[in-house]
């Protein structure tokens, strides 16, 4: 939980990314393309349990919280490293916005993706994330 007297990325040094690699096929170069705006993980607050019954899970996410920030500072600067045990979890609270598409094909396009089938364009074909 972020204070809201805190700005979250003025001083945020150690940032949470979510995102995906892709290799260049000719150079074999490995580039992370990461959301837009990573989560700043230095500035969050930890959790204070309101209830008995939060208590467990409210100290296992500070926990977690004190793991990440605890690799993150004994990284050198610049650098990054992948967590392969954490979970990427895409969750929906409230009512969403609907893409408007009318005459963007770009948002048509959007529309008709199945993101929940894991897979991907590669060259001109689609294939499944298992295959690769």
């Amino acid at each position: 939980m972020i204070r809201k007297d805190q700005d979250p990325t003025a001083s945020a040094r150690i940032w949470l990314n979510v995102g995906y690699y892709h290799t260049n096929k000719e150079t074999g170069e490995e580039t992370f393309v990461g959301l837009p705006a990573g989560l700043p993980i230095d500035t969050m607050a930890f959790l204070n349990a309101r209830a008995a019954e939060d208590s467990n899970l409210f100290k296992a996410k500070n926990a977690l919280l004190r793991e990440l920030l605890s690799m993150g500072r004994k990284m050198p600067l610049g650098q990054g490293q992948d967590v392969c045990q954490l979970k990427v979890q895409i969750r929906r609270f409230s009512e969403p916005d609907e893409l408007e598409a009318l005459g963007n094909p770009y948002l048509e396009t959007l529309r008709e993706l199945d993101l929940t089938r894991g897979t991907i364009w590669s060259g001109l074909t689609k294939v499944p994330l298992s295959r690769l």
